[in-house]
């Protein structure tokens, strides 16, 4: 019985340490240290909110180097990848199209 109540004991005491502060902590911190990647790096027109400078969004300006591609045309819900393999003719097409549209003659 003796162990048993140090093992929750324990249980508890880490339950708190890993899942309530170090969580608030690292996060206070983060907040203090880089107030704007703490908070999801937000890019904002007029006060609004359009989009976040780390997730991958669709945009046809100069104003940002490139957008990533993405194999569900941005749509957060059926996230994933093609899996398509390098002899994939529809990878290819793919790519073709990506590079046509960004001017690539590589």
């Amino acid at each position: 019985m003796k162990t048993l109540l140090q093992s929750l004991r324990l249980l508890a005491f880490f339950t708190i340490l890993t899942g309530l502060l170090y969580p608030l902590l690292t996060t206070g911190l983060a907040t203090v240290i880089a107030k704007d990647k703490a908070n999801g790096s937000m890019i904002q027109v007029n006060g609004q909110v359009i989009g976040s400078r780390l997730i991958g969004q669709k945009f046809a300006t100069s104003r940002y180097f490139h957008s990533r591609p993405s194999a569900v045309d941005y749509n957060p819900l059926p996230s994933g990848g093609t899996n398509l393999g390098p002899t994939s003719k529809k990878l290819l097409e793919s790519v073709s199209a990506a590079k046509t549209e960004w001017g690539s003659t590589a």
